[in-house]
């Protein structure tokens, strides 16, 4: 890819060593392999990836989300919750779909959208 049209991409990626408290707001797909203790907005159109790595506590709201990692708290999904074998899921969540892979640990209060 040439330089000018990496300036030009939108992404975000918290590393794994990272550790964020309070409200991060991502725009253009994302991916967190880090820790977040807070407020997480995900792009409003496409998706946040939750990394293997990743731990995060608090509140998170997507479009699009798909959990590798540890997450305890409350989502809010409006397009697909997916979450994947290995992920750790603790919480209340509100999403329009659901996906729960084989080998996801999930203690959760669910509700869907009303179509």
């Amino acid at each position: 890819m040439e330089i000018d049209n990496f300036r030009h991409t939108l992404f975000n990626v918290v590393g794994r060593d990272s550790r964020i408290e309070g409200e991060l707001r991502l725009s253009g797909p994302s991916n967190v392999a880090g820790e977040v203790v807070g407020t997480l907005y995900g792009p409003a159109e496409g998706r946040l990836v939750l990394d293997r790595s990743s731990k995060v506590k608090g509140e998170v709201h997507a479009h699009d989300l798909e959990v590798h990692g540890q997450l305890d708290g409350t989502v809010h999904c409006t397009g697909t919750l997916s979450l994947r074998p290995g992920c750790q899921f603790k919480g209340v969540l509100r999403a329009g779909k659901l996906v729960i892979y084989p080998g996801a640990v999930v203690d959760m209060d669910a509700e869907t959208a009303e179509t």
